[in-house]
């Protein structure tokens, strides 16, 4: 298995967001807080290393003990069958999204209009309504809406790209709405967010950083082309994960 570079970033993503989560949601920063945005980017690194295609003949040492090794961490950070049952749900959201089967007829990234929604239903559930319920702490529909607005925004750059790659094989908004439009929803879906955010946020500073990370993803946006090829431009648009969950930690 070739180092994958993209998915370790993606990791630490997943990793700065999630605790900034647990942070937003008022938890001591501590070993135990660690270890769950720890498992979450683990488990979010062992996603983004799945081939597209699984031969199940095939003996696949590295992702057997990269399994083994989250199924042993994850007996050390579930607390809830509900937090449980959200990270099933998300991994095989994840799993039968990346991966394609033989044995099925239809693959699900595939289904028109809805590789963004699950996306965005993935992150959110990881990241967000994973350590909610883990750590029994209320439901905050605000913050839940906000999240998935962003990651559902993060999507259309990406759709943007593959645009050429995408037609005549997957619909997506982009190739419905077209570009323009497109870009022109991601921001809108950013201030969507925002106001979600200001319901939920007291310190003035914090909406401060969260309103600037919103501009720089916006401007992004605005610069995304299709057919873009630099590896750069994706980690500045993968960065505005961390931007958004560093902002959390004010």
């Amino acid at each position: 298995m070739k180092f994958n570079l993209k998915a370790l970033f993606l990791a630490l993503c997943a990793f700065t967001f999630s605790l900034g989560i647990l942070k937003e949601l008022n938890f001591v920063l501590n070993f135990d807080t660690f270890l769950q945005a720890a498992f979450i980017s683990l488990a979010t690194f062992f996603v983004y290393n799945l081939p597209s295609q699984f031969e199940f003949k095939q003996k696949n040492i590295v992702y057997t003990l990269q399994f083994t090794f989250l199924l042993i961490l994850s007996y050390f950070v579930i607390k809830t069958y509900l937090a449980l049952i959200i990270l099933v749900f998300t991994f095989l959201i994840s799993f039968f999204y990346v991966s394609s089967f033989p044995f099925l007829k239809i693959k699900i990234r595939k289904i028109p209009y809805l590789k963004s929604f699950l996306i965005s239903i993935s992150w959110t559930s990881a990241c967000v309504i994973f350590p909610l319920l883990n750590n029994f702490a209320n439901i905050h529909l605000n913050l839940m809406l906000s999240i998935f607005c962003f990651f559902l925004a993060l999507t259309i750059p990406f759709d943007i790209r593959d645009f050429d790659q995408d037609q005549g094989k997957i619909k997506t908004i982009v190739g419905k709405i077209g570009m323009k439009n497109s870009k022109f929803l991601a921001v809108i879906l950013l201030i969507l967010a925002f106001l979600c955010t200001t319901f939920s946020h007291e310190k003035i500073i914090q909406l401060i950083l969260i309103s600037m990370t919103f501009i720089y993803f916006s401007i992004l946006i605005l610069l995304t082309k299709k057919n873009f090829s630099s590896k750069n431009f994706e980690y500045l648009l993968d960065g505005s994960i961390i931007l958004y969950g560093l902002s959390y930690f004010i």
